[in-house]
């Protein structure tokens, strides 16, 4: 197996603990779908962590973002930005996604529980 990367190993206020996780293992690192500032993300990539997920939702919107992804892409990490929340924060994310050299993968939550009823076509 050849996983693209193990995210949110920690939780947000055990990030301390993640370059130790960095260091331990060849899988690529990522988090961030549950922090939400700049100032939250600074450690993740000076850690090593590999892919940063922020929630355009939760951690500012569009600009806040995008600096976000600026810091990360300083420490060579990509991003996946996190987004289970439907479609206007999904083409928010792409907006992101399609200015950013370091983006990795969109991801979207489609049959998750907790979106029943409120799934991106419904």
């Amino acid at each position: 197996m050849r996983p693209l990367f193990v995210e949110e190993l920690v939780v947000p206020e055990k990030n301390h603990l993640i370059g130790s996780i960095v260091a331990a293992t060849s899988i690529p690192v990522a988090t961030g779908e549950r922090l939400c500032s700049g100032h939250e993300f600074l450690p993740v990539p000076q850690a090593g962590v590999a892919v940063v997920q922020p929630d355009l939702s939760h951690a500012g919107g569009i600009s806040a973002v995008r600096r976000i992804v600026s810091l990360a892409e300083a420490f060579d990490a990509q991003l996946a930005p996190h987004c289970p929340l439907g479609p206007i924060a999904l083409a928010a994310s792409i907006q992101v996604a399609v200015a950013t050299p370091n983006f990795l993968i969109q991801e979207q939550s489609v049959g998750i529980r907790y979106n029943r009823g409120s799934e991106l076509l419904d």
